[in-house]
């Protein structure tokens, strides 16, 4: 008796075409992921967006969960480019508004990874422990914002009351979606919603604002101006 052994199909070469086509897929992907939720899209659905047939999908992608993993690869990489130009230039006023508008542009742009959380790691269970990489590495990266803001004169905080301001913005920053989606028994987001999830965690950090500080602030463009789809 013989057992046969499931093997992955042969993937298509790295070639530049290739390429050109796995990144349509992502496109595609992200956009059908945000709108209807990641475990709603089957391969199928997929393929024909694409205007494909499943076997000419699987040429460039074997399973949903390479998809994902591919989008969390672009995610990761877009987060780490957001904080570069929120955290360089360490005596500019304005970066502490524009590391909020970089994460929360990101969060809108692969909203389906903080909105289906439980949903897309039963997809890709492999996905939790490098969400809690990002996490550790985002709070880090806040603390350096705040540090920098007192430095400044931006801020007047304790490193106590620092700390508590980190979390609690971080809290906002990772659960605002999930809190809406309660609310309101609908998984739908629209820029509002983000540009509204700003505004708490600006709440947040308003009552340790200097003068200097909320002027600053007050010269940022809003968040739904600069929001893409």
């Amino acid at each position: 008796m013989t057992t046969r052994t499931k093997t992955a199909r042969r993937l298509a070469p790295p070639t530049q075409e290739a390429s050109v086509i796995r990144g349509r897929v992502l496109h595609v992907c992200r956009r059908l992921f945000n709108e209807k939720g990641c475990p709603n899209v089957t391969t199928a659905q997929i393929a024909g967006a694409l205007g494909m047939n499943e076997g000419h999908l699987h040429y460039y992608f074997n399973t949903k969960g390479q998809i994902v993993l591919a989008l969390f690869d672009e995610f990761e990489g877009r987060l780490a480019e957001a904080a570069a130009r929120g955290l360089d230039e360490p005596g500019r006023p304005d970066r502490y508004a524009d590391y909020l508008q970089n994460w929360f542009t990101v969060m809108w742009r692969y909203r389906f990874f903080y909105r289906d959380y439980q949903g897309t790691h039963r997809v890709t269970p492999s996905l939790r422990k490098r969400l809690a990489e990002i996490h550790g590495r985002g709070q880090q990266r806040i603390r350096r914002v705040l540090d920098d803001m007192v430095a400044l004169g931006l801020m007047t905080a304790t490193r106590d009351q620092r700390e508590t301001l980190l979390v609690n913005a971080w809290v906002v920053f990772t659960y605002w979606i999930d809190y809406l989606a309660i609310l309101r028994g609908t998984d739908r987001l629209t820029k509002a919603d983000l540009e509204q999830g700003m505004r708490q965690v600006d709440s947040l950090f308003r009552p340790y604002l200097t003068k200097r500080g909320r002027s600053e602030r007050s010269k940022a463009p809003s968040l739904a101006s600069i929001l893409k789809p």
